[in-house]
């Protein structure tokens, strides 16, 4: 075989360019799909997304978002769901869901101002924190996406 013969043979050498959505490396998604993925699974998904987001944020970010916490936060999620759904009129069950309830609340609170601040930080996208407190992650999405589409149209 000859030299020529062996180039045909090899993959060509070339970069791999993929389509930039500017340098935040958040997928764009519709926020009415997080609304509605957030009622079906009676607000699990809001969590998820906070986790993925969160990792794919991490990526590119110099404040990192603690991916270890809101994964702690999905399982805390399923369990509330799973407790309240069990509870019956046993005090037990009224004290595990309270204990839960709280460190719900106390780990939601912590993980959606920490995605605030981590994604205003390296975007400089202005967010409320009345928005970011009761909308967090559909909330977060349609700024994203809005920087997104001004990002495209520049």
């Amino acid at each position: 075989m000859t030299e020529e013969d062996k180039s045909i043979y090899q993959a060509p050498d070339s970069e791999l360019v993929t389509e930039s959505q500017g340098d935040v490396n958040i997928s764009r998604f519709t926020a009415w799909a997080v609304f509605g993925l957030g009622i079906l699974t009676g607000g699990i998904y809001g969590a998820y997304w906070l986790y993925s987001r969160g990792q794919q944020l991490n990526a590119v970010s110099e404040r990192k978002f603690p991916a270890n916490v809101a994964l702690g936060f999905i399982i805390l999620s399923i369990l509330y769901t799973v407790v309240s759904a069990v509870a019956g009129e046993s005090g037990i069950f009224a004290a595990i869901l309270g204990i839960l309830f709280l460190a719900y609340i106390a780990t939601y609170i912590y993980l959606v101002f920490t995605f605030k601040k981590c994604l205003s930080g390296h975007t400089g996208i202005k967010l409320g924190g009345v928005l970011t407190f009761f909308f967090s992650s559909i909330y977060f999405q349609y700024k994203i996406n809005q920087y997104i589409d001004s990002q495209s149209d520049a």
